[in-house]
């Protein structure tokens, strides 16, 4: 079963509402980083924040449907907030194989990755949306998206940090909705 149809039907048992995220503009933010992923094709996508991984699991549906690349996924916790299901627990076990969980903070967890990486196509920022948090993983993962590669960013309503960073490296940011932005390098 594609994740598209199965996430868009899915019920958490504890809530009446289905899993997703709201519509944003033509397109939800999750159809969005599939539709993108798929036209990248990327060897290395890295993400911070999971939570239950809706995001997560469109980006490896597309990773799937590629038939190449791999999610990287930097969450601070094994577990999501308020809750006792694991981190990412309604990503598909058929998409597994492409994901690579890392547990622990941003700060700690991103710059050893991008050591080993070396190279990255597509960072996707969606953990803590504090200014400087925001800010410091943009600058950390900006040196690694490789040429034509993108930096998307999630919850960027609640500060200026994305709008600055693009500033900051000369690049027109494309702003999906008033809270998803990116740019390319």
């Amino acid at each position: 079963m594609h994740v598209l149809n199965s996430l868009k039907s899915f019920k958490n048992p504890s809530d009446s509402e289905a899993v997703g995220v709201p519509e944003i503009q033509w397109v939800s933010a999750p159809e969005l980083l599939y539709i993108v992923t798929r036209i990248m094709k990327p060897n290395a996508v890295v993400e911070t924040g999971v939570a239950s991984g809706v995001s997560s699991a469109y980006i490896l549906q597309a990773l799937e449907d590629s038939k190449k690349g791999e999610l990287y996924s930097i969450d601070i916790s094994a577990y999501i907030p308020r809750g006792v299901k694991p981190t990412g627990w309604i990503i598909p076990y058929w998409l597994r194989h492409r994901w690579h969980l890392i547990i622990g903070p941003s700060s700690q967890k991103l710059p050893h990755l991008f050591d080993n990486l070396r190279e990255i196509d597509v960072f996707l920022h969606d953990s803590l949306h504090t200014y400087e948090n925001m800010l410091w993983e943009y600058k950390t993962a900006w040196p690694f998206i490789r040429k034509d590669g993108i930096l998307l960013s999630h919850d960027i309503q609640g500060n200026d940090a994305f709008s600055e960073f693009c500033e900051h490296v000369n690049r027109k940011a494309i702003y999906v909705s008033n809270s998803f932005g990116g740019i390319r390098k």
